[in-house]
């Protein structure tokens, strides 16, 4: 299969999953002691880092260093994340 079949195929599955994401929310952060949300999110994290640099000039100081803090001390995973970053990027109060 060619490269670019198999990203359109990824994409398919992504959008066409057979479960409820809202009720499967809890299964993933705690199912094997939070494994999965610990190891995707340190990996997201990783990736947030090396290219955030490029977001200094498109951010004001308060907002960068906020964000630099928050992803320079998450050993938690994407529950970091989705507390630190996500919650302030979209406007919600919390999680």
């Amino acid at each position: 299969m060619g490269k670019q079949a198999a990203q359109t195929l990824d994409g398919a599955v992504l959008y066409g999953t057979p479960w409820s994401v809202a009720k499967g929310n809890q299964f993933f952060f705690e199912n094997c002691y939070g494994l999965f949300q610990k190891v995707i999110g340190l990996s997201l994290n990783s990736k947030i880092r090396s290219i955030l640099p490029k977001f200094e000039p498109l951010m004001g100081k308060e907002d960068f260093e906020e964000l630099s803090h928050a992803i320079s001390t998450n050993t938690s995973g994407l529950d970091h994340i989705d507390k630190h970053v996500y919650c302030k990027m979209f406007g919600y109060k919390d999680t």
